[in-house]
């Protein structure tokens, strides 16, 4: 392990948000009281606010906080593009010795930024925050978390610590890292994984939130755990081939039965009993591989356009938008 940390190093926090205008306040409130006890240990301390296109006054919110505060700086998208993109952009733009990812609804509690940094102090160079509970989350949410990150390590060769979020500190050498990846699909708990690098995993539980409601529905949830599912393995299109071989199978001793009941039990009505359930089951079949196949061929297709993962209004310095 290395030795701790010399002090006067830059520490950014950044936070994606979108419409959380009922709890940016208290959150950043809660943000500059941490960022006190970081400055007296000698840190140059950076507020970064990634703002996902809200709608409503989070935004507006934010800049007054930055007017008033020079720790806050912030960058705003031209619309949303979620909180994936968000990552990203504070992976992008910030300048910093270690970056810090949070939420930005009071869920990742501002206090755990102390034993993060002292975490990094100690020779770190991740740190990730690993949920152990949360306050009035759903026994279905609950289960359908578990069984995500269950499916994610059995049949990706990328492991991921059940409970990890985007809630993790990275020093320089993983933050570079993590910027020189040029994949348009980024799932950042597995990419932190893949990385490498010294880590440590830190539990913590996450409060209720203080206002407002999640912004990852169902179906944003689904489409999260495809998207990772997909960009760290290609088994799902490997399982295909064995699926295929499993139908074979199953019409061939399917067909030795029909032969069997035709001949001696006088018992099969001919033809369209048989060719119903074939037809049925092989097109489920089909439209399934289709379907996964297709998937695969469409993040090539959005990788090979090359279009940015996000389109920034406004950034915290001069820089341009990063593809």
């Amino acid at each position: 392990m290395n030795s701790p940390r010399v002090n006067n190093l830059r520490i950014t926090i950044a936070a994606p948000c979108y419409n959380e205008e009922a709890a940016i306040e208290m959150f950043l409130n809660a943000l500059t009281h941490v960022c006190l006890q970081l400055e007296a240990r000698s840190y140059d301390v950076t507020i970064l606010m990634i703002d996902d296109g809200s709608s409503d006054r989070t935004l507006e919110i934010v800049n007054k906080y930055a007017a008033l505060d020079r720790r806050v700086r912030t960058a705003s998208f031209s619309r949303n593009f979620g909180h994936q993109a968000a990552v990203a952009a504070a992976i992008d733009l910030a300048e910093a010795d270690a970056l810090i990812i949070m939420d930005s609804d009071m869920q990742h509690p501002p206090e755990c930024i102390l034993e993060m940094v002292s975490s990094w102090e100690a020779g770190y160079e991740i740190v990730s925050m690993v949920r152990k509970e949360t306050a009035a989350q759903t026994f279905l949410k609950k289960i359908t978390s578990r069984i995500f990150y269950r499916l994610f390590n059995v049949l990706c060769e990328t492991k991921i610590m059940d409970g990890a979020t985007e809630f993790f500190l990275l020093d320089a050498a993983p933050l570079q890292a993590a910027r020189s990846l040029p994949e348009y699909h980024q799932f950042w708990r597995g990419i932190i994984s893949w990385i490498g690098f010294r880590r440590i995993f830190i539990d913590y539980s996450a409060s209720k939130r203080v206002a407002g409601r999640s912004k990852y529905s169902a179906h944003k949830m689904i489409h999260l755990a495809f998207d990772g599912l997909t960009s760290f393995s290609a088994r799902p299109m490997k399982l295909v081939i064995g699926l295929g071989l499993l139908t074979i199978t199953l019409s061939f001793l399917y067909l030795l039965y029909i032969l069997f009941a035709a001949l001696f039990l006088r018992s099969i009505v001919p033809g369209w009993s048989s060719l119903i359930v074939v037809v049925i089951f092989f097109g489920g079949i089909q439209m399934a591989t289709i379907g996964i196949v297709g998937a695969y061929i469409g993040k090539i297709f959005e990788q090979v356009k090359q279009r940015p993962k996000y389109i920034l209004t406004k950034a915290p310095n001069s820089r341009s938008a990063h593809q």
